[in-house]
C-alpha cells in the first residue's frame, strides 16, 4: 500500500522578514522550515495553512496567493 498524504504551508512576510518555524519532532525536527502541516479529510489547503500558522505560531493571517501545498505519496508507511 501507498499512503498519500496533502499538506500545506504559508510564507509570511512582514516588514520584509520571513516567518520560519523549528519544529521539535518529526522529519523536519530542528530545520527552519515554513508553517504549515498535513491537510485534514474534509479541510481545504489554504484553511489548513491558517490553521497551522495559527497552531505554530499563535499568529493570525490572510491568504493573498495560494503558495504551497505537499503532495507526497510514501510507499514504505
Amino acid at each position: 500500500n501507498t499512503k498519500v498524504t496533502l499538506g500545506a504551508g504559508c510564507l509570511v512576510i512582514e516588514k520584509d522578514q520571513v516567518l520560519l518555524v523549528q519544529p521539535n519532532y518529526g522529519k523536519a525536527k530542528g530545520a527552519w522550515i515554513f508553517p504549515g502541516g498535513f491537510v485534514n479529510p474534509t479541510e481545504h489547503p489554504q484553511d489548513c495553512a491558517l490553521r497551522e500558522l495559527k497552531e505554530e505560531t499563535g499568529q493570525e493571517g490572510q491568504i493573498i496567493a495560494p503558495f504551497c501545498i505537499r503532495f507526497r505519496r510514501d510507499p514504505t508507511d
